[in-house]
């Protein structure tokens, strides 16, 4: 008994024995049809290559014979009969009735297409919405489409209840008429909200404000409504403006620049390090090139002034070697930026100037980005012991900075060697080195032979929206 069982579930166990098997017969497709009737007709005349033939395709001579039969009568009668010649439609009704049936299948698609995108709408559009809002959304979806789609397909798709949408398309068609409006049995009467506007607007009260009005009419012990019903019965007649003469703030223009060159951009700011005492502060001007992030020039002194800044940048210009309308300066707001005696200077040299948005530090990045480098330092100290200790420090830290710090904008090279145009050279240099490891060890490099990264040919401060998604 034990064993006829696990036998029996062997057999089930076995795939083969577990599918069942429809018997058929053969089958063959016009195109072979012809194919092997047309070779028959060329041996049928030749001693034992018909036989041949049958035996290697697997037929009867018989078969051979009607076929060569079928296809001479398809020859004669223009493909009007099978090969087992019984009458047929016509090859023409037959591809009408393919077309037919390609339109329909077309149909179905665009029907299958256009549902996949209506759920896409509804499921992508709900989101956070209320039940209410999503289901509003439904109704409309379904109302929208339901010509193009049937009704009951649109329903199906996004699970809508028709009679729920023939319930909303007939509120639709004919709404309810709109409720009365609500009256508040709290609400002033019209002579009460008179006697308001006449207190409001009276020779002694024209020109204060409603939480005076209010507070003054209390001291003298009479209350007419609270502060916030004088608004309301104010507003009602337009009556609330602001009437202080205030100062309105321009709009200031998103600042958008590019560099593509070394000189081409310079960026600059100021910022305080900590002295001695807490209450000692120095001021470090820095001029940065936003192509490279080269550090063209600093400075350090006590105090903030258009002075100072004016000697930093002719130093600059004449380091650089900057000639007329060549560089364009970027910073903020700050006073020492718009000196009058500064402004002159950058007019007379003929330096373009640009400005960040009042309260935006994002509109002077990359300055902002190397002070962090500086301060966040593993070298920088929590305060300088004078003026003389922080010039040192400083001197000694933008020269690693430019000619040591690999910097993770420029595709890990220093500043120096963008500035100085040697990007190149270098990148030919790391990319000999890692061919010279892809050969040793290729296995290593699964992504197939290694590349190392180039410089960015742009530099952006607010690069625009539209070349961000041309991008």
């Amino acid at each position: 008994m034990g064993g006829s069982r696990r036998s029996r579930a062997g057999q089930l166990a076995d795939p083969e024995a577990a599918t069942p098997r429809v018997a058929k017969r053969k089958r063959w497709d016009v195109a072979y049809k012809l194919r092997i009737a047309e070779e028959a007709e060329k041996c049928k005349h030749r001693k034992g290559e018909l036989a041949a033939l049958a035996r290697r395709e697997g037929l009867y001579s018989c078969t051979l014979t009607k076929w060569m039969q079928w296809r001479r009568t398809m020859d004669e009668k223009g493909f009007d009969v099978t090969p087992d010649g019984k009458s047929k439609r016509s090859m023409r009704n037959e591809m009408k009735r393919l077309e037919r049936e390609n339109e329909r299948l077309k149909t179905k698609l665009r029907r299958a297409e256009g549902l996949i995108e209506l759920q896409k709408k509804v499921s992508t559009a709900g989101g956070s919405q209320r039940r209410r809002a999503e289901r509003e959304l439904s109704m409309q979806t379904v109302d929208d489409n339901g010509k193009k789609l049937s009704v009951k397909a649109a329903c199906e798709a996004l699970g809508v209840s028709r009679a729920t949408y023939y319930r909303w398309r007939k509120r639709k068609e004919d709404p309810p008429p709109p409720p009365a409006p609500r009256i508040s049995h709290r609400r002033l009467s019209e002579d009460e909200e008179q006697d308001v506007i006449d207190e409001l607007n009276s020779e002694r009260f024209c020109d204060y404000a409603v939480p005076e009005v209010h507070a003054t009419l209390l001291d003298e012990g009479k209350y007419v409504c609270s502060v916030r019903t004088m608004y309301r019965v104010l507003k009602r007649r337009e009556e609330v403006r602001e009437r202080r003469d205030q100062r309105v703030h321009p709009p200031y223009t998103k600042p958008e620049l590019l560099a593509t060159r070394p000189n081409e951009l310079w960026s600059w700011d100021i910022t305080r390090i900590k002295g001695p005492k807490s209450w000692i502060f120095y001021h470090l001007y820095v001029v940065l090139d936003v192509f490279s992030r080269y550090v063209v020039g600093w400075m350090i002194s006590e105090t903030e002034s258009g002075e100072e800044a004016e000697a930093l940048v002719t130093h600059c210009c004449e380091q650089q070697a900057i000639g007329r309308d060549e560089v364009t300066l970027h910073s903020d707001r700050g006073k020492a930026m718009r000196s009058n005696r500064f402004i002159d200077l950058l007019i007379e040299l003929g330096v373009a100037r640009s400005y960040s948005r009042p309260h935006v530090s994002n509109d002077n990045p990359y300055s902002e980005a190397q002070f962090k480098t500086l301060k966040y330092h593993w070298t920088f100290p929590e305060r300088f012991g004078s003026l003389e200790d922080a010039r040192q420090y400083l001197r000694e830290f933008f020269r690693w900075y430019n000619d040591e710090h690999r910097h993770s904008g420029l595709a890990m090279m220093t500043p120096a060697d963008v500035h100085a145009g040697r990007a190149d050279e270098r990148w030919l240099e790391r990319k000999q080195t890692l061919l010279a490891a892809y050969e040793r060890h290729p296995e290593r490099f699964v992504r197939g032979e290694p590349s190392p990264r180039h410089v960015p040919e742009e530099v952006w401060i607010n690069k625009p929206k539209e070349l961000e998604v041309a991008g």
